[in-house]
């Protein structure tokens, strides 16, 4: 199975800015910006997840819909509560369970959540910023939930900012 983990966008306001709770608090304009290049880039690269899952605070589910309807998936997102903070390797094994029949799912939470369930089934330590995407490929993902880090990409390798000149 081949699975996509993203952490939710830049969502980090100026103090003040942001007076709601911490499950509402949305995206800034930023990082709704990066968000949609970033999934402008994960369409250019192919990517066709089977589902789109997110935990069901505002800036993943935010985070989902905008790369999903990047890809051309938007029906394809869907909340899911293990997705919510505290998301960890028992969490992905209920979830592996429940989509078994899946061959690509992506996953949009938080921190560490993701880093550390990528370093419990890859072994190796990883740093997952706002917005990054790690691919993982699980070979046998109802035996075991050792896998294989494919690729890692942080936002800023994979948006353009269309304000900069590239040569």
């Amino acid at each position: 199975m081949n699975l996509y983990l993203v952490r939710h966008g830049l969502a980090n306001w100026p103090p003040g800015a942001w007076q709601g709770s911490d499950a509402e608090r949305p995206l800034t304009p930023e990082g709704e910006r990066i968000i949609r290049e970033e999934g402008a880039a994960l369409a250019r690269l192919g990517l066709q997840p089977e589902l789109i899952l997110h935990s069901p605070l505002v800036r993943a589910r935010q985070t989902a819909e905008l790369v999903a309807e990047a890809l051309g998936l938007a029906d394809r997102a869907q909340a899911h509560d293990l997705l919510s903070p505290g998301f960890d390797h028992k969490a992905l094994k209920k979830l592996l369970r429940e989509h078994a029949e899946r061959e690509s799912l992506m996953l949009v939470g938080h921190a560490p959540d993701m880093a550390n369930v990528v370093e419990k089934i890859t072994g190796g330590a990883v740093k997952i910023k706002e917005g990054t995407v790690a691919h993982v490929k699980i070979e046998k993902p109802d035996e075991s939930l050792k896998g294989t880090l494919i690729w890692l990409a942080t936002a800023e390798l994979l948006y353009t900012d269309s304000t900069e000149e590239h040569g």
